[in-house]
């Protein structure tokens, strides 16, 4: 009998420890969910700082973390709290990530500003050199692009780009006097050195270049550009020195209920394949400061002369005499070719040979193409182009090939070395 209790006393001992393993394993299981929720939580929770320049508001947290394939999107709030223009850039480091994938990021209506491919060594600036005037707030959203699941960790950290001499726009500003025309700008050419002078484009104060100028030369890679103007968004308009070769400007054909003076609008120009190519695959490595531009193009042909359709820019050029740098319609995007106002704005004026302005090179052989349409008349649509004797052109067919200057924008935060010259031209630094 005693036996018999000694063995169920055992039964009950075994039994009390199983329960009691079993709520160790639930416990343990509640608990470990429960953290790894609450790490989750706390990831995801916004996260503010504000350096007393500018206040950050990382919405979905600054620190990136999932294990998925799809879209996943972290919203960042930049709000400018001094008196002064503020330069930001946005970086991302990887911690961990088991493939490569596509990182954008887009401003508050969805515009893609910049596209990255981060690999699984990634760190780095995903957005670079942008700008906040004084109480303007922004929002960026970052993008994570995975086709396949991924498993990634990693943090994003907005840097607040400190001001300094070396800034791009600030160091043009500074070191070149702003003054005003010497010659008149559309009636007459500029054959020496006026230096940069002020007006208005679409983005509100800009500076221009004219004349014989000096001291506006940048060199970007291999590649050798002068400065065309500041921009009123205060970035800093490039063209090419030399040519990269001849193209048409638009090799498609009208198709039928289609307004012909679409063909001369950059946007659906042939040529902006060829321009994003030679961007892409001769600036790699300076993509990050090289910006989105409004280019001026012109939709208008409404001027009638001799049974042809000519444009408002003939108009304005050729008639009126009063070039300018405000626009009705624009191609936005990273690289295009120049108006022909802004050639006239640097010294060029119709029916005249001019060999003593920044634009004329005369290593380029044969005459050059703008973004401006000229005129339509029989069944034929024409551009303005740049004769290479540095006068304005008597116009080259949309479907003919002529030399091409890539023409693009640098964000006005980029930091610069150098006096613009031939022989010590700015060069662009991290």
């Amino acid at each position: 009998m005693a036996k018999i209790l000694d063995m169920d006393k055992k039964y009950q001992i075994i039994l009390i420890v199983l329960v009691l393993c079993f709520l160790v394993i639930v416990f343990g299981t509640i608990s470990a969910s429960f953290l790894s929720k609450f790490k989750s939580d706390e990831e995801d929770v916004a996260y503010v700082i504000n350096d007393g320049d500018i206040a950050i508001n990382y919405i979905d947290g600054k620190i990136v973390n999932f294990n998925k394939k799809g879209n996943m999107e972290y919203g960042v709030t930049l709000t400018n709290t001094s008196k002064e223009r503020i330069y930001y850039s946005i970086n991302l480091d990887v911690y961990k990530s088991s493939k490569d994938l596509i990182v954008e990021v887009l401003d508050e209506d969805g515009v893609l500003l910049k596209e990255n491919e981060v690999n699984k060594k990634f760190s780095g600036k995903i957005l670079n050199l942008y700008y906040l005037n004084p109480e303007e707030t922004v929002r960026h959203t970052v993008k994570f692009n995975m086709k396949k699941r991924i498993n990634f960790s990693g943090e994003l950290n907005v840097i607040n780009e400190s001001l300094s001499s070396e800034i791009f726009a600030d160091t043009l500003i500074n070191k070149l006097s702003v003054g005003t025309a010497q010659s008149r700008v559309g009636s007459e050419v500029s054959t020496v050195d006026e230096g940069l002078i002020s007006t208005t484009d679409n983005k509100g104060i800009a500076y221009y270049f004219r004349g014989d100028v000096k001291n506006n030369y940048v060199k970007i890679g291999d590649y050798l550009f002068r400065i065309v103007r500041i921009n009123g968004d205060s970035s800093i308009r490039l063209v090419l020195d030399s040519s990269i070769g001849n193209y048409a400007y638009n090799t498609n054909v009208l198709v039928e209920g289609q307004d012909f003076n679409t063909l001369a609008l950059l946007g659906n120009a042939t040529l902006v394949n060829e321009l994003n190519n030679w961007v892409n695959d001769k600036l790699s490595d300076y993509s990050a400061f090289i910006v989105n531009g409004d280019f001026c193009m012109e939709a208008d042909y409404s001027y009638q002369l001799n049974d042809s359709s000519y444009s408002k820019v003939y108009e304005r050029i050729f008639v009126d005499n009063a070039p300018m740098l405000e626009c009705n319609s624009v191609y936005t995007g990273k690289v295009g070719l120049l108006s022909i106002d802004e050639v006239v704005y640097a010294g060029a004026y119709r029916n005249s040979i001019n060999q003593s302005y920044y634009l004329y090179n005369p290593e380029i052989e044969e005459a050059y193409l703008t973004s401006s349409g000229y005129f339509y008349s029989n069944n034929k649509l024409t551009m303005i182009n740049v004769n290479n004797n540095g006068s304005i052109g008597d116009g080259i067919s949309v479907g003919e090939k002529a030399a091409i200057r890539p023409v693009i924008n640098i964000s006005s935060a980029a930091k610069v070395n150098g006096e613009g010259t031939l022989e010590d031209p700015f060069v662009i630094v991290d």
